[in-house]
């Protein structure tokens, strides 16, 4: 069935069930401000409930919808009548979410041999269970009644008036990221590339040639070797936009420089444009699902991003860039604290693409935070097998041999060896090695050297409180402002995607708090008190994001 054909019914606060509609009506009604997001929807007549503002055909509407509210044009009210559903009696149930497990299976091999692009033609089992859908039965025959469209905009209008808490509920769900620049520190960070229309076409050679570098960059997984790989990705987009697999790769590569990246108003767009486009080419491609993951999960929407990795999962066992989606769900499920689960996805990923690093760097991590330390090192030293310029790798076999093994020796030699390597790795990973090498430096008498480095880890992470107090005993004083300033909102970002809101609040207070015209850093810090539950604190932070 075409989008056009696809029918849909909304739910709005009150029980009330409205449709069906076509997608192109509900695109015009949530353009008039009929529709605000905060509606349940399901498809027409057998789907599942879902919110409004998280199904993926009307995200970037009602982003632009919000948009427009701020100064909204006058429009001509719409004169057609819509047909609408009185509730059932009895309370209907929304679909239980259901998890693919995923088991230890032997799996089909990711394709080593240089000549070959990403695997067309792989069949890789997905083990688990299917989602069904519950469909929409109610318990006797709905009402049928026409009501006026401009009846339920007046009512909308009405709603608007709500107060600010209903505000705070659409930003949230709009995602409004977009209406302020990043008051993030742009100190070497990077632009994300973006594919450029009017270039000279590929022919079928330059492009296998060139999606091969890009996936053996991606394979070494070096903060270099991705800015390689999406100079190649961009090339192929450029001169054959309809590759999918570039496309998807491309919102690979997007999500891992995430965090080196701007993430101003124009990365921001790379990301959503990317995914629509692509999602446009091929509405059922895996790709394009993969795609708007990534940019759900850029924009802080990580709820939304775990169940469209996991709809992947289910609905594709043939999928060239599975073993990436099986990180993704790794990473995404570490960061929900379920890290016993994330270990099978790691290994999974790992098991179906061998040559790829960065799932053995992930597990070695995961499988030191649980205390297994042969299995970690083991994962460790596959990493630098392949490639033994991987940094992260590196300094992750040093934490290793610190925290589990107390070899203090080997663990400085090994952290400073992985400290002069010129890739750049995550800040608080960093941190951590700085604060691990002044413990060590403490321990063996060495003092000056040891306050050096724990004032460059305090500067990378004012907020542990471990490292502070390393640093006042050394004789140290606390990072001034103008750092803090810098580097505040990029570790509140960091503190999100790991879960700790709390942690993630106070960083962007304190960014707003130094620089009071940082809107961006007071949208954060309510959005991040909104999620702890603190909804009245989180309204007068949104106020004060208008206010910068």
């Amino acid at each position: 069935m075409s989008e056009q054909n696809i029918k849909w019914v909304l739910r709005d606060e009150n029980g009330l069930i409205r449709g069906p509609y076509s997608t192109p009506q509900i695109l015009k009604y949530i353009q008039e401000g009929i529709f605000l997001g905060s509606e349940m929807i399901s498809k027409y007549p057998n789907g599942s409930w879902t919110s409004l503002s998280q199904e993926p055909e009307f995200y970037d509407k009602l982003f632009e919808s919000l948009q427009e509210q701020v100064n909204p044009p006058p429009t001509k009210p719409p004169s057609e009548e819509t047909i609408v559903m009185r509730p059932p009696p009895r309370k209907q149930e929304l679909p239980i979410h259901i998890q693919a497990e995923v088991q230890k299976t032997k799996a089909p091999v990711f394709p080593t041999d240089e000549t070959a692009s990403v695997a067309s033609h792989l069949t890789i089992p997905v083990d688990g269970p299917t989602k069904k859908k519950k469909t929409l039965e109610p318990n006797e025959p709905p009402v049928l009644e026409l009501e006026d469209v401009n009846k339920i905009k007046r009512n909308k209008v009405k709603k608007k008036a709500l107060g600010p808490a209903l505000l705070l509920v659409m930003m949230i769900a709009g995602g409004l990221l977009l209406l302020w620049p990043s008051g993030e520190s742009t100190h070497d960070k990077i632009s994300l590339l973006v594919p450029q229309k009017g270039r000279a076409q590929l022919g079928p050679e330059a492009i296998k040639e060139r999606l091969s570098t890009a996936v053996r960059a991606i394979e070494r997984d070096t903060f270099e070797d991705l800015l390689e790989a999406q100079n190649k990705l961009v090339s192929i987009i450029e001169g054959a936009s309809s590759n999918l697999e570039a496309r998807g790769l491309l919102c690979y590569v997007y999500k891992e420089l995430w965090p080196y990246a701007k993430q101003d108003a124009a990365d921001m767009r790379a990301i959503s444009g990317m995914s629509q486009a692509t999602r446009v080419l091929n509405i059922g491609s895996p790709n394009g699902t993969y795609c708007e993951a990534v940019k759900l999960y850029a924009f802080g929407k990580y709820k939304e991003a775990r169940g469209t990795v996991e709809s992947i999962l289910e609905a594709n066992d043939n999928f060239s860039l599975l073993p990436i989606v099986y990180q993704f769900k790794a990473e995404i499920i570490e960061g929900d604290k379920d890290l016993a689960n994330s270990i099978p996805y790691y290994e999974k990923a790992s098991q179906v693409w061998p040559p790829w690093i960065k799932p053995k760097v992930s597990l070695g991590f995961a499988l030191m935070k649980k205390n297994q330390g042969p299995q970690a090192s083991e994962a460790f030293k596959s990493a630098l097998n392949r490639n033994k310029n991987h940094k992260l790798a590196k300094v992750g076999l040093g934490l290793l041999d610190f925290k589990l093994f107390n070899q203090s020796d080997s663990a400085l030699a090994t952290l400073s060896a992985g400290l002069e390597m010129e890739s750049r790795i995550p800040r608080l990973v960093e941190a951590e090695v700085l604060f691990s090498i002044a413990q060590i430096l403490t321990q063996k008498g060495d003092q000056s050297r040891a306050l050096s480095f724990a004032e460059r880890a305090h500067a990378l992470n004012p907020s542990s409180d471990p490292i502070k107090k390393i640093l006042l005993r050394l004789g140290g004083r606390e990072s001034g402002f103008e750092n803090t300033k810098n580097e505040s909102i990029s570790l509140g970002d960091q503190y999100v995607r790991s879960g700790d809101f709390f942690a993630a609040q106070a960083e962007y207070k304190t960014a707003f708090e130094l620089d009071p015209k940082n809107g961006m850093a007071a949208y954060k810090a309510a959005k991040s008190l909104w999620q702890i539950n603190q909804s009245y604190e989180a309204i007068e932070w949104l106020k004060k994001s208008h206010e910068g």
